[in-house]
C-alpha cells in the first residue's frame, strides 16, 4: 500500500535495490523496484516525516520529522535503534556523512523563521535567516550543502570555514542532491526540476552552469535524490507521486 498523504522524501539504498520514502502520514515506507506490490512500513514518528536516507553501508535508515526528532532504524529488522532530540523545531533534513562518523540535520523555526544546521562531528551550529529545507554532505568534499525557503543554496567548507551562496530558483528550494561524481546538482522548487552542472570536484557554486529544467509533477515537488551510481534520480511531491528519472544529462555533458 502507498502513502495516504503527500510524499516529502524519497531515497535510494546504496545498492539501488530499495527505495525509502517519508510522508505527511507519519510513515516510512520501503519499496522494491521490479515488484509492483511489495512494500514495508515503519511506524514510529508522531508527526510528518520530512526526510529519509540510508547509511552508506546500507544497514540503517535515518529519518527526521516534525516531531523534532532524528531517528535511526535497522533496515533488516525495521526496528528502532536510536533517537536524537536536540532540535527545538521541525527537523526538515538529516543525513549521514560518508564515513558514518557524523550526522548533519537542519530544522525549520516556526517562530522567528530561522533555521539551524547541527553538525555532530564538528559540534557547531550554523544559523540561517530562512527555514532550512535540505542539508547534506557533499559526496566528495568536507562540505555541507544547505537549501532554504529563500531560493538560495549555500555551501559551507568545514575545513576552510568558507561559505558560498547562490540563487538557484525564483522561489523556495525544496530539496537538493549532488550526483555521486560531484559534478552535478539537482534542485527542485514548485513543479520545476533544475540540473546544475559545475564540472568541478570542489563544486564551485559560483561557476555552476544550468544544464536542464524539467517538468513532470502536477503539484509542488518536495524531494529529489540520486541513485547510488547516479544513473537515475527520484522525485516526490504533493501529488502523492514518486517519479524515477534517467540521468541522461550526465552523459550528454560528460
Amino acid at each position: 500500500d502507498g502513502h495516504t498523504k503527500r510524499v516529502n522524501a524519497v531515497n535510494f539504498s546504496p545498492n539501488d535495490n530499495v527505495i525509502v520514502s517519508g510522508s505527511h502520514d507519519n510513515l516510512i515506507k520501503l519499496w522494491y523496484p521490479g515488484t509492483a506490490t511489495k512494500t514495508k512500513t515503519i511506524k514510529g514518528h508522531t508527526a510528518a516525516v520530512r526526510s529519509v536516507s540510508f547509511s552508506p553501508d546500507a544497514n540503517l535508515i535515518l529519518s527526521s520529522s516534525d516531531d523534532k526528532s532524528v531517528k535511526i532504524w535497522d533496515i533488516a529488522t525495521l526496528k528502532f535503534k536510536a533517537s536524537y532530540t536536540g532540535h527545538t523545531n521541525w527537523v526538515s533534513s538529516s543525513e549521514f556523512s560518508n564515513d558514518m562518523t557524523a550526522i548533519v540535520s537542519g530544522d525549520r523555526q516556526k517562530t522567528d523563521d530561522m533555521g539551524c544546521v547541527k553538525e555532530e562531528m564538528y559540534s557547531k551550529d550554523d544559523c540561517f535567516e530562512d527555514p532550512i529545507t535540505k542539508t547534506m554532505f557533499h559526496p566528495l568534499e568536507q562540505c555541507v550543502l544547505t537549501a532554504t525557503k529563500s531560493k538560495h543554496i549555500t555551501m559551507h567548507d568545514l575545513e576552510l570555514e568558507n561559505i558560498q551562496h547562490y540563487e538557484a530558483h525564483s522561489g523556495s528550494v525544496n530539496s537538493i542532491d549532488v550526483h555521486p561524481d560531484g559534478g552535478f546538482m539537482v534542485s527542485v522548487s514548485s513543479n520545476e526540476i533544475k540540473v546544475d552542472n559545475s564540472r568541478y570536484l570542489g563544486w564551485d557554486i559560483k561557476k555552476g552552469l544550468l544544464a536542464y529544467t524539467m517538468y513532470g509533477h502536477n503539484a509542488e515537488i518536495n524531494t529529489v535524490r540520486f541513485s547510488k551510481k547516479g544513473d537515475f534520480f527520484a522525485t516526490g511531491g504533493d501529488d502523492s507521486n514518486i517519479f524515477i528519472w534517467k540521468s541522461a544529462f550526465c552523459k550528454a555533458n560528460g
